[in-house]
């Protein structure tokens, strides 16, 4: 009689561990998918932050009051450029850019 006790509950105890290891497998599978699609997406906002910081660096190099460096970005040292990011739109960081 004991190792028929015996036998019933390892019987259930691995059906209930190959239970778990199933759902886990499907629940797994779902957060891949959803990672892959996360990823296109965050090369799909790259791709296109790539495209503003290029017409925003164009569009500061066609503005006159805007000196640049060789390299295109505005040149610090003048005056009009001292609260300008890099790719020549305002920084948001001064108080006069925020309303902007």
């Amino acid at each position: 009689m004991k190792k028929l006790i015996l036998a019933a509950s390892f019987f259930l105890l691995g059906l209930s561990i190959q239970t778990a290891a199933f759902a886990n497998s499907r629940v797994l599978g779902i957060k891949q998918e959803a990672t892959s699609n996360q990823k296109k997406e965050k090369a799909k906002m790259k791709s296109e932050n790539a495209e503003m910081r290029k017409q925003a660096k164009v569009e500061a190099q066609k503005n006159s009051a805007v000196k640049t460096k060789a390299d295109g970005t505005p040149d610090k040292r003048y005056k009009e450029n001292k609260k300008l990011k890099s790719d020549g739109t305002p920084d948001k960081r001064y108080k006069e850019n925020k309303g902007k």
